[in-house]
Parts: structure tokens; C-alpha cells; sequence
């Protein structure tokens, strides 16, 4: 009796078990079932590999991703989703990493492509996460497709690529993680001499010692604004020079931290510019005193001359047989004292109003040595001068100045000739060096200049000869430079092979427009 009992109980105990066991089973089934559920609803390909790499399950997902039935893939190998330039590897590679199984992201830091049943290649990202079983380490993939960030990564690296500004990316450390073409252009080194670098290699000299701590500063509250407001900011030029400019810095967020984009403007056009219109300022106010000067001695010192040449004419006139020879020779020179005065009052006036005159105009300055030409037609051929030109450069000015600037220069050449030999005047047009000017070349066979006096010649009221030997009251080089200047140009005088002068008259390219044909 007592061993039924024992048998009776044993057979309980065991249902009992069974029922545990069959529970849990279920239990079990469901835990599966919902974690098939889970991982067939997942937003990303995912791929489990058993530990001889063949595909032990495969989402909707990975069916959408690599174009594959799931019955296609199950039971194959990995290496069947490998692109065909590291299938060979990929063994070794798979083998090492379950040498050392753990969490982790596949192929940091490299472009990661799969391949699809088509055959195409797919940009991808892979995190890795193995797991232990009964039958061994089996390795859960999770595969994302990143061709539409890959897209977007495009756009904006084309889109700063043709930024016209230099755009440059640095990250919390001052290293250079991206620059575009524009940088290359402004600094003048390769993206590869850039990258990896830091951007204090672009830092003038006397501002790179506190440049980190600014740097620091900028990154511990980040935020868009203008680098260095109110003050001239310079970067450094890979050969030593510095460069006026505006920086624009914008914070960016990324998995990798805060990123900063800078956009930097070379604004040396616009300093040029602002110190021109600096420079035309005063100029114009010193023109318009100058002016206010020229007109009061005008009026003030005109009026007593022209009492001075009148009572010196009636003297001539009515009173001539009443003086000697010596009164006669005195009121002659009183009275062509009084003309030559009047003449340097009225030419001094003429030279205080050389300057601006409303906005340039394109002047083609082979148009303007034609009506020169022809405006000084009878003493080139009083003289036998001849006049020759090179194609010539239309240019932005003052047509009325350039024709008077021409002018004088040929009629000095004409008026400034060697004794027996014909005038032979020549002009040319070349750009400079540094391609930076055109340079007019205005030269001549005549008597020269002496180097002593290549500077003297140009200010106002020198004469080097005198008036027996050559009339004239000394301006006419004084207004030439003056018209120069107006053009923000320069004008000196050099010896030709001739042994006659030459004049150079250099003028900033960015007024020119083109050549004359």
C-alpha cells in the first residue's frame, strides 16, 4: 500500500514537471515568437550568421535591401552579400572577428558597400552584436542603407564646393576636417597640405598665440556670429603674406561633436575701395579748397594786373616819344611782366580745377590720340614730326583729362626736339610685371631729360630751359601728374635708346576694361 502511494505521488510529481516544462516551452515559443515579430518588424535589414557564416535568419527588410527572396538566402553564405572586391578576404575577416567576439560597429571609419542580387553596390553602415547558443556564437547584423545620407552628404559637399567664398570645417581640437576650392585659391595651398592641420597655420603671425584660447572659448559656448566684429581681421597665405578678411562661424552638431564651419572673404577689393574713396575724399576737399584759393587769388591778384598792363599799354602808346630809350625798355617789361603774371594766375587756376569730374566713362585712348593727332596737325607738320601707336586700352575715366594728359605729352615732344632732326613720337601699351597695371609709353627722340631733374620736371611752374630757348610757363607735366593721380596711376620719365625721354604712365587693371583693336 505504501509503495502505490509512492508510485502515485511520483506520477504527480512528474505531470507536474511536465506541465513546468511544457509552460516554459510555451513561454519559450512566445519569447521566439515575439522576438521573430520584433526583429521582422525592425526598420533595417537584419541578418543573423551562425558560426560558420551562413544565414540563419533574414528580415523584410533585408529582402527589400538586397533584392533577395529570404528562401534565396537562408542556409547561404554571408560572403554572397560581400562585394566582389573583398569576397576573398571576407572569411578571414569574419573568422578574426569570432576570434574575439563583441558589440561593435563594422568597418569604422571606412565606406562600407553591400552587394545586391542585381549586382549593384549598396553604401551601408553594419553594427555587429553576437550572442551565445547551444550550437555555438551565432552574430546578429543590423545593415542600414545609407545611400540617401551618402546623397545628402554629396549635396552639401558640392554646395560648399561651389561656394564662392572659402569655406573650411574644423573641429573642437582646431584640426581642418574640410576645406573647399576656394580655400586652395585664397591660401594658397592644397586641401591635402590642409586636412588633418591646424587651422592656427592660418592664423598671422602676431594673432596665433591667442588664437587657441579664443578658439576654446568660441567652442565652450558655440554659437553663429562674426569672427573678430569691429576689428580688421588678416589670415596667413601659405607664403607669409596676409590677406584682409571677413569670417563667418557657424556651430554644427554631429555624432563626432560640435563642428565649425567658417566662411572666410578675402575683402581686399573692398579695402582697396574704401581706401580709394578715402584718398578721392580728401582729395576732392583739398581740390575744393585749392579751387576756393585759385579763385579769390584769381579775382584778387588779376584785378591789379590788369591795371598794370593797361596804364603800361597807354604808356606804350602815348607817351612813347616822350621817354628815352631806358623809360621805353622799362614800361615794355612792366607790361610783359604783367602778361606772364596773368598768364601763371590763369594757368593756376586751370590746375587747381583738374579733378574728378562725375563717374568715369569708357575712354578708348586710341580715339583720343586721333583727336590729338588732329588737334596738333599744324606743328607736326611744321616740324615734320611723325606719330606712331600701338593698339591701345579702352579705359574707365575722364575723357576731357586723358585727351589733355596725351596732349601735352605730344606737344612736349614736338616742342622739346633736338635741333635738325624731325620729331619721331611713338606710344605703346603693355601690362606690368605683376599684371597688375597698364603701362603707356610715350616716347620721343628730342633733347632728354637729365636724371637730376626726372623728378623736378613734374611740379608746377619748373621750366629747365629758358624762355628764349623755349616758351612755355612750366605746367604742363605738372598737370599731367595731376591727371594721372585722378586715375589713381603714377607717371615718370626715363632715357631712351634715342637718347630722347620716355614717359610712363602706369595705371591700376582693375579701371581697364580691354584692348583696343
Amino acid at each position: 500500500m505504501h509503495r502505490l502511494k509512492s508510485i502515485t505521488d511520483l506520477t504527480r510529481a512528474f505531470h507536474t514537471v511536465s506541465d513546468q516544462l511544457q509552460e516554459q516551452t510555451r513561454e519559450l515559443e512566445a519569447a521566439a515568437s515575439r522576438y521573430e515579430i520584433a526583429l521582422e518588424a525592425a526598420p533595417t535589414a537584419m541578418l543573423m550568421v551562425d558560426p560558420e557564416g551562413a544565414l540563419a535568419f533574414v528580415n523584410r527588410q533585408a529582402e527589400l535591401l538586397f533584392g533577395y527572396e529570404r528562401e534565396e538566402l537562408l542556409g547561404q553564405s554571408i560572403e554572397r552579400l560581400v562585394p566582389d572586391s573583398v569576397a576573398a578576404r571576407h572569411p578571414g575577416l569574419r573568422q578574426g572577428f569570432m576570434n574575439d567576439p563583441k558589440s561593435r560597429s563594422m568597418g569604422a571609419g571606412r565606406d562600407l558597400v553591400a552587394r545586391r542580387k542585381d549586382g549593384t553596390e549598396v553604401p551601408v553602415e553594419i553594427g555587429l552584436n553576437p550572442f551565445e547558443t547551444p550550437d555555438g556564437v551565432f552574430v546578429m547584423a543590423s545593415v542600414v542603407d545609407i545611400s540617401e545620407r551618402r546623397a545628402a552628404d554629396e549635396r552639401f559637399r558640392l554646395a560648399i564646393e561651389a561656394a564662392p567664398n572659402a569655406m573650411l570645417m574644423v573641429d573642437a581640437n582646431g584640426r581642418i576636417v574640410l576645406v573647399n576650392r576656394q580655400v586652395e585659391v585664397l591660401f594658397g595651398y592644397t586641401r591635402e597640405e590642409l586636412l588633418g592641420q591646424a587651422v592656427d597655420m592660418l592664423v598671422p603671425d602676431a594673432a596665433r598665440a591667442a588664437h587657441p584660447r579664443l578658439r576654446e572659448g568660441f567652442f565652450h559656448q558655440p554659437r553663429a556670429r562674426s569672427m573678430g566684429a569691429g576689428r580688421d581681421l588678416t589670415a596667413r597665405r601659405k607664403d607669409g603674406s596676409e590677406v584682409p578678411v571677413e569670417i563667418g562661424l557657424n556651430p554644427i552638431e554631429t555624432p563626432e561633436g560640435t563642428l565649425v564651419m567658417a566662411s572666410v572673404v578675402d575683402i581686399s577689393e573692398r579695402k582697396l575701395a574704401q581706401e580709394r574713396l578715402i584718398r578721392e575724399r580728401r582729395a576732392l576737399q583739398r581740390s575744393e579748397e585749392l579751387e576756393q584759393f585759385s579763385y579769390l587769388a584769381s579775382h584778387d591778384l588779376q584785378q591789379p594786373l590788369r591795371a598794370v598792363r593797361e596804364f603800361s599799354r597807354i604808356l606804350m602808346e602815348e607817351y612813347r616819344d616822350q621817354l628815352d630809350e631806358d623809360g621805353r625798355q622799362g614800361v615794355d617789361f612792366i607790361h610783359q611782366a604783367a602778361v606772364r603774371m596773368s598768364d601763371l594766375v590763369t594757368a593756376l587756376l586751370n590746375h587747381s580745377r583738374l579733378q574728378h569730374s562725375g563717374p568715369r566713362a569708357k575712354v578708348d585712348l586710341s580715339a583720343v590720340l586721333e583727336a590729338v593727332r588732329q588737334d596738333l596737325r599744324p606743328a607736326i607738320v611744321e616740324c615734320g614730326a611723325t606719330l606712331e601707336a600701338g593698339p591701345l586700352p579702352v579705359v574707365e575715366g575722364y575723357e576731357v583729362h586723358l585727351r589733355m594728359l596725351l596732349q601735352n605729352l605730344v606737344s612736349n615732344a614736338v616742342k622739346f626736339r633736338r635741333p635738325g632732326a624731325p620729331p619721331r613720337i611713338h606710344i605703346d601699351a603693355e601690362v606690368s610685371d605683376d599684371d597688375r597695371y597698364w603701362r603707356l609709353g610715350v616716347a620721343d627722340n628730342g633733347i632728354g631729360i637729365a636724371v637730376q631733374h626726372r623728378e623736378r620736371v613734374f611740379q608746377i611752374f619748373q621750366r629747365l630751359h629758358s624762355r628764349d630757348e623755349y616758351e612755355g610757363i612750366g605746367i604742363g607735366l605738372s598737370h599731367c601728374k595731376r591727371i594721372v593721380e585722378l586715375h589713381e596711376g603714377t607717371i615718370t620719365v626715363e632715357s631712351n635708346s634715342s637718347g630722347g625721354s620716355t614717359f610712363i604712365v602706369s595705371l591700376p587693371r582693375d579701371i581697364m576694361t580691354e584692348a583696343s583693336k
